[in-house]
């Protein structure tokens, strides 16, 4: 083989070597931005979740109706969050929008049946239908807060699991890297070195 073919055939070596690693850092760069995606959404539907629980303490304690409108605000910021990560397809919206969804409702049901207590109390109905709606908003209550609490184990789980498949992925990004490194350098070193000896041995001749 003549050494311009050398040359050439070197150099087409070298140039798909530098697309396949190009490649895989790409297809990696995109994946562990994925799982940052993932992680992002884990921690902010935490966030929000364990501000609406504080939240929640605070209008169980006052009823007041500021408490109420907080809940709701902060309730529809974090609505705004998973439907924006549904509409991009981000699969961890999944895992929460259907609690998150019941968990409204509930807290809906929570202060529509306080008002309709106050209401059968000003109406000094009896106290048989009065104890009924204290014992269906204490359900109520109970499953508000442990619809809350799920979510936040959930958004915690997914979290750990995002932070855990960023390491691995990570790692085998290094571990491609440093390989087609080692490669990219042997091969270029091999073919350097075979050119050499055919310009040394045809000097020689």
């Amino acid at each position: 083989m003549k050494i311009k073919d050398k040359l050439y055939l070197s150099t087409f070596i070298s140039i798909i070597l530098v697309v396949i690693f190009v490649y895989l850092v790409v297809v990696t760069s995109i994946e562990i931005n994925e799982k940052n995606d993932g992680l992002e959404l884990a921690l902010d539907i935490k966030t929000a979740v364990s501000e609406l629980d504080v939240l929640t303490y605070e209008y169980l304690l006052h009823r007041e109706a500021r408490m109420e409108k907080q809940w709701n605000t902060k309730y529809n910021s974090g609505a705004i969050i998973l439907r924006e990560e549904a509409e991009a397809e981000a699969e961890a919206a999944a895992a929460f929008r259907d609690n998150y969804i019941e968990l409204g409702r509930i807290f809906l049901q929570v202060t529509k049946n306080y008002k309709k207590s106050q209401s059968l109390i000003r109406a000094e109905v009896s106290q048989e239908k009065i104890d009924a709606s204290l014992l269906l908003e204490e359900r109520l209550v109970s499953q508000l807060l442990i619809e809350s609490q799920s979510i936040i184990s959930t958004s915690t789980r997914l979290s750990e699991k995002a932070l855990e498949e960023i390491a691995e992925a990570q790692r085998l990004a290094n571990i491609l890297i440093i390989f087609l490194m080692i490669v990219l350098a042997g091969s270029v070193t091999l073919i350097s070195l075979l050119i050499a000896r055919s310009i040394s041995q045809q000097l020689l001749v």
